[in-house]
């Protein structure tokens, strides 16, 4: 088994993704807390999987194909941020998302060497061969002036799939990324069958809103440049766990979940949360 050291983590193939059909270009405000997220680092997901049946290379087309269709839905991803400096009344800068087809990344890598004993050891620190398993490493969600907005890593290993996923974190929060995720992966699966399945789910809502009511205006900061304003911090190492939950656990706090929704008189939500995956 290789050393963490000697685990090293090659980028094969790079490739950008647009949405599929083009839209017209549009402009959307960052609002008061997406402007408060520019100094924080994009959120990183992943997930790990089996051998595929098929080799990685068609499995990576099959992914940038679906999802060319789901940014055609959720388009300000594929965008790029602006900033725009205001000299009228008010003096500074705003930041507004120009959803202009820019595209998002996806890169094909190869983990020689790596298995999955090597990525989720038990009752260990993660190792540090995962962090190359996340492109845009050290981005801060500023960066989206120039970098994508969203970047996704198909990393081989010897006895699976690494799916890693680098989101900005100033396009939206957690849920809303993980809604992106699940109509990508619906519309991956869908590909799959013959004829393909009508989408199940809602179409997002992409218009920003003030606090006031109404679309939401530009955010003007006090700056003659938002650059000013960006944080980039070098915290010292920190120490990350692995959390193993088995599959008796999870069924056990499932199970105390549905009593308490029961007890509190929510039993459509017991029903469905026993229900769910």
């Amino acid at each position: 088994m290789p050393s963490p050291s000697s685990m090293v983590v090659r980028v094969v193939s790079s490739r950008t993704v647009k949405p599929l059909p083009p839209r017209p270009r549009e402009r959307i405000e960052l609002t008061s807390w997406d402007v408060s997220m520019l100094s924080a680092n994009y959120i990183q997901k992943g997930l790990l999987f089996a051998p595929p049946a098929d080799p990685t290379l068609h499995v990576v087309d099959h992914l940038a194909a679906a999802l060319a269709d789901v940014l055609a839905e959720y388009y300000p991803v594929a965008g790029r941020f602006v900033t725009e400096k205001h000299r009228g009344d008010v003096v500074g800068c705003s930041v507004y998302i120009d959803c202009d087809g820019q595209g998002v990344e996806i890169l094909h890598a190869v983990a020689d060497g790596v298995a999955i004993v090597d990525v989720v050891p038990p009752d260990v620190d993660v190792p540090r061969v995962v962090q190359s398993f996340f492109p845009l490493d050290e981005a801060v969600n500023y960066d989206g002036q120039d970098l994508p907005l969203f970047v996704a890593q198909v990393t081989e290993l010897v006895d699976g799939v690494f799916l890693g996923f680098s989101y900005n974190h100033a396009l939206s929060d957690g849920t809303a990324y993980w809604d992106f995720l699940n109509a990508w992966a619906e519309i991956a699966r869908s590909k799959l069958l013959a004829p393909p399945e009508p989408p199940r789910r809602r179409r997002p809502l992409l218009e920003r809103w003030s606090p006031d009511g109404g679309p939401a205006a530009p955010i003007v900061l006090p700056c003659a440049d938002v650059s000013e304003l960006i944080e980039r911090l070098s915290p010292p190492p920190l120490r990350e766990r692995m959390l193993h939950f088995s599959g008796e656990s999870l069924a056990a706090l499932k199970e105390r979940a549905r009593k308490e929704l029961l007890e509190a008189g929510d039993t459509a939500g017991a029903v469905r949360g026993w229900r769910s995956p």
